[in-house]
């Protein structure tokens, strides 16, 4: 890898990152709000929002809505493992990387916007038709934009300290990104009440903005990320993408850790998919503090990572990350007795805040510094840095998780979702603690790289 190129600016980099504030903007209201807009819950004897499409079950106990964001999240993760060696191959002159965010930013705020403007009032085929294009269209154009935008990680930072600059900006961008989508739920009421609108209107109007917004913080690296001016080139490893994708699935302790991570993203989703169910319907409060308690949490979490960092060089990650499942755990058996324990709301909220706190900063640092250690100590085996498929992979893994809870978690709601009956809804939380349980289980079966010191700076050459 060559490193003879001028030093990135400050500024460039913080336009690169705020990137990623706009695709996971985007993603963050398509996976987390698009379920609770189909399927919302039951405040009295009303839903919060109309019925566009069916919410029964429609084949093999699956909703609609499930099936769509299942087949749409499966797609995206086949993208994922594609859209990698095409970017790398790629001779673009505007630049292997950016010519593919150019390609998608504008798409992907487009098809997040379409999903949630039915064509028709009330129940209808039409709409069906038109969200299955949304989906599709939405997870295929997301690949395209953040496999490419993650490729320029390693080729901005020429350093390890630039390195270590630019994920912080991103893991800051990455919260804000998600802060924003929640926000919704604060904004909704202030909306209605100040243009006079219905509640469905006002949270279409927010989405309408938060696409707009998405997309404009995704042109930003387009604009000013001048990749033949900055960029460390890397050289493609050779052969089919699903050739290198078995290759390191054959790596034993990397082949186990692939599963906790499966049932890691299979049972965390819940939490990010539950989080407004379980404040209104368990917790009985009104939507807006669903946002105060994910703010609560963003900001608890960013605030410990000076703790957490330091942490982590005095404990190995697989104790750290056994102990974050455990607090995971906790998290849900918390959720689970919700209504039952007589304590003041605000100290409900508090509970949730800190347990989630720990797991979220843990989740957020060592999962990628464990796989990076995995790639190093290959390459340091097999002479080839297969970093890009290792992740890859993960990602691809990640996905095929979260399209499980997406696909599971609206057949759920169906078994209850209101304050009078909250059974499906407590049936949502009761399976993340299982899924929890079992990533806990196979991550005591992981065992950690083992790297020399040479070995560790493999990954920066």
């Amino acid at each position: 890898m060559s490193t003879s190129k001028p030093p990135v600016p400050l500024f460039v980099k913080i336009m690169y990152s705020l990137g990623q504030s706009g695709w996971n903007l985007a993603n963050s209201c398509f996976m987390l709000l698009l379920i609770y807009f189909y399927h919302p819950p039951v405040i009295g004897e009303e839903s919060v929002f109309p019925e566009f499409v069916e919410r029964k079950v429609v084949f093999l106990s699956f909703t609609i809505v499930g099936l769509l964001m299942f087949v749409g999240t499966v797609v995206s993760a086949v993208f994922d493992i594609l859209m990698g060696p095409i970017s790398d191959k790629s001779k673009f002159k505007f630049g292997r990387r950016r010519t593919f965010l150019a390609i998608a930013f504008l798409p992907i705020a487009l098809c997040v916007f379409m999903s949630f403007f039915p064509l028709m009032e009330g129940k209808s085929a039409i709409n069906i038709i038109w969200l299955a294009i949304g989906t599709l269209g939405f997870n295929i154009f997301l690949s395209v934009y953040v496999t490419p935008y993650n490729g320029l990680i390693a080729e901005l930072g020429h350093t390890q300290k630039d390195r270590v600059l630019i994920s912080t900006l991103l893991a800051a961008t990455w919260g804000v990104g998600l802060i924003g989508a929640y926000s919704v739920f604060a904004l909704k009421v202030w909306v209605a009440e100040i243009f006079h609108i219905s509640g469905t209107q006002a949270f279409q109007s927010l989405i309408f903005v938060f696409c707009v917004l998405a997309m404009i913080l995704m042109l930003l690296p387009v604009i000013f990320v001048d990749e033949n001016k900055y960029c460390v080139k890397t050289t493609a490893v050779e052969g089919s993408p699903f050739q290198q994708m078995m290759s390191v699935l054959k790596i034993t302790h990397f082949r186990r850790y692939m599963w906790v991570e499966l049932f890691y993203w299979f049972s965390s989703q819940f939490i990010q998919l539950g989080l407004a169910y379980y404040v209104t319907t368990l917790m009985g409060l009104e939507e807006h503090y669903v946002t105060l308690v994910i703010v609560g949490t963003a900001v608890s979490t960013f605030l410990s990572y000076p703790l957490i960092i330091p942490l982590t060089e005095k404990v190995n990650k697989k104790t750290l990350l056994l102990i974050a499942f455990l607090m995971l755990a906790l998290l849900f058996v918390f959720i689970l007795i919700l209504g039952a324990i007589k304590l003041p709301m605000i100290f409900i909220a508090l509970g949730i805040v800190l347990l989630n706190t720990f797991p979220m900063a843990i989740f957020g640092i060592l999962p990628m510094a464990l796989v990076s250690d995995m790639a190093t100590e290959d390459a340091q085996i097999t002479g080839q840095f297969r970093s890009a498929t290792f992740f890859g992979v993960k990602f691809f893994i990640m996905k095929i998780g979260i399209s499980l809870t997406s696909l599971l978690f609206p057949t759920l709601l169906l078994l209850g979702n209101s304050k009078e009956n909250n059974f499906g809804v407590k049936m949502t939380a009761a399976i993340g603690l299982v899924g929890t349980l079992i990533s806990l289980l196979l991550m005591t079966r992981v065992h950690l790289p083992k790297l020399d010191e040479a070995a560790k700076d493999i990954i920066n050459q």
